[in-house]
């Protein structure tokens, strides 16, 4: 399964609004699966923090890892590594 169709289920639960859910999808769309790793669940809460971070509705790592059932350190690992294929393919989040 991919991280982008784990974008909106996580979201939901955590109560972020469509228009994050969007960005955070339309960023991930831009991202090849290869740079995302094995955790789909993980890039997607990852993705959301990351877009949430540049707006008013804030939600942290710790918030989206027990959402969606993983360890905050899942979270973070997959922020480090969607940082990382950003920066490779020249996409800006805010």
């Amino acid at each position: 399964d991919k991280a982008i169709n784990k974008v909106r289920p996580v979201a939901s639960k955590v109560g972020l609004p469509e228009k994050i859910v969007r960005k955070a999808e339309k960023i991930l769309d831009e991202i090849p699966g290869s740079e995302t790793g094995p955790s789909p669940i993980g890039i997607a809460g990852a993705m959301l923090f990351l877009v949430s971070k540049e707006t008013k509705y804030s939600v942290t790592q710790k918030q989206l890892a027990k959402a969606v059932g993983v360890n905050p350190q899942t979270i973070m690992k997959s922020i480090k590594k969607l940082n990382v294929a950003l920066k490779k393919y020249k996409i800006k989040i805010g």
